[in-house]
């Protein structure tokens, strides 16, 4: 049961000016519910649970789940100059590289190709 919406803009203080709006769901005792969205943040963004794009379920062993019937996910896109200036990137970190035009992923310390066979 749905006690109600809230929602609020997000201020930069140093600015005075808005940066974002936040709006979730609450129930009767006060705990949000189902889904909290962020929209036009400058900064991160911290999702406790999960985070669902495009529908309004999603699978129990996801983290991320997008969902379309007409569009596709678009990595980070950086030049080979620009991917080797990440600062201790993350095993796994994956991005497509514009000098090379391939999707290259983080794995034992070194940048990786991803290859069809």
């Amino acid at each position: 049961i749905v006690y109600g919406c809230v929602s609020g803009e997000i201020q930069d203080p140093a600015a005075g000016a808005p940066i974002g709006n936040l709006k979730f769901k609450v129930n009767t005792s006060g705990t949000i519910t189902e889904y909290m969205t962020i929209f036009g943040a400058t900064g991160g963004v911290n999702i406790d649970n999960s985070l669902i794009v495009g529908n309004n379920t999603i699978d129990t062993s996801a983290i991320l789940e997008c969902q379309s019937t007409t569009k596709g996910l678009l990595l980070p896109r950086m030049t080979e100059t620009q991917r080797d200036a990440i600062s201790a990137p993350a095993e796994g970190l994956t991005l497509y590289n514009s000098t090379t035009e391939k999707i290259n992923f983080r794995d034992s310390g070194a940048w990786r190709i991803v290859t069809s066979t």
